[in-house]
This record gives structure tokens, sequence and C-alpha cells, in this order.
């Protein structure tokens, strides 16, 4: 289940955006979608199955940057200006990557940035413990990570495994066991090559090539 509030997928659906000539569109609230959510969580409970939780957004969401609507582009959804320094410098400019969030990275090679998302991840998998794999993806998109003189010093992998240590530093201190999952994904196909993860056994890799099928390495 992407998102703390899946609230893009349902839209989907209940938009009926290619039928609308059979359905009209049927509004939904986030409410109400995140009532769907808990009640599906209970269900995969029920049955003893695996239940794996989030995916993008954590690259906006801990600043305050809301990725409800998906993919959407939102004039409405403006960066809080004390997080202005945190999002990634693309094209030039700290701004939302072509106005979406989701797409949005944050500036890696700031330890203040990194901080608030690895205490943002941790702190969800402290209140959800029902959760066995938390996903931790950077942006969705490509070539939209931070061009700044810090980070450009080092691939997107290898500031990745920077984040995916201290946000373990910060699970084991507070005693959480979730496996997290971290994605091979756009510009991520390239390896890091300065980093490498300190404790294996809490994470899980996920290959998603999205643009090549699965029979090309």
């Amino acid at each position: 289940l992407e998102f703390d509030n899946p609230k893009a997928y349902y839209n989907s659906y209940y938009n009926h955006t290619s039928n609308l000539a059979n359905r009209s569109p049927e509004p939904i609230t986030p409410e109400q979608v995140l009532q769907w959510k808990r009640a599906c969580e209970a269900e995969i409970a029920k049955r003893s199955l695996i239940f794996q939780d989030m995916g993008h957004g954590w690259t906006a969401e801990p600043f305050g940057i809301d990725t409800t609507e998906g993919w959407a582009k939102d004039a409405e959804n403006p960066i809080p200006e004390e997080s202005r320094d945190f999002v990634a410098l693309c094209e030039g400019s700290r701004s939302l990557y072509h106005g979406v969030a989701l797409n949005t990275n944050f500036c890696m090679s700031n330890p203040k940035a990194r901080e608030i998302v690895a205490k943002a991840i941790a702190d969800y998998a402290e209140i959800s413990p029902q959760v066995n794999y938390l996903h931790v993806w950077l942006a969705d998109n490509r070539n939209n990570h931070c061009e700044c003189d810090g980070c450009v010093k080092m691939r997107p992998a290898d500031w990745y495994i920077v984040l995916l240590n201290e946000l373990d530093e910060k699970m084991s201190r507070a005693g959480i066991n979730t496996k997290v999952v971290f994605l091979i994904y756009m510009d991520l196909l390239w390896e890091p090559i300065e980093k490498r993860l300190n404790n294996p056994e809490r994470f899980i890799l996920m290959f998603a090539p999205i643009t090549r099928n699965y029979g090309q390495n």
C-alpha cells in the first residue's frame, strides 16, 4: 500500500477519467481513503500476510510538502519557506521538480535534511508495528537529484546509502525491527561506489527497472 494515504491511486478509479461517458466522477476524501487503508491492514493481519507499506513521498512529506494528490501538478502546494534549502537544487532552482512534489528529491548532502527525513521514517516505523516491510524510496522520475556543490561529490546511490545507514541507526536505538526496502530505480541503476550498508540484515533490495524488462540487467 504505497503512501501513508494512497488517495492518488483511488482517484484513478473513482474519478472515472477514462470512462466519463458512462460513469460520473465520485469524489472521495483523504479521510475515506485512510479508513479504507486501515480496513485493508486489518484484513492483511487476519490472514497473516506480509504487509508492505509506503514508497515514494519521503523526499517531500517530512518537509511539509503534501503528496496526497500523487503526481498531479499542484500550484496550491508550495514549499514551506523554512524547508526551501532542503529541496534539491535542480535545473538552477530549489523548487518542486516540474511542479510535482512526488518527483522532487531533497538535498542529501545536507545533514539537517537527512536528519529530518530519517527521523520521519523512524517515527513512522515506531508507530506502525503492523508494517513488516517499510519501503523507503527516493523521488519518482529521472535526472532530478540535487546538483549543489555538496551533492555532486557522490552518486545519488551513495547518498542513498548514507541516508539508509542513518535511518538504521535510529531504528536500532529505538528497538525497531521492521525491515526496510530500498530501491534500484531510474538514476539508482548506477550503483554506489563509495558507501556500503552498515547493517545489511535490516534491508531488502527491490529491483524496479521500469523502462526495461526483467530479462535485462
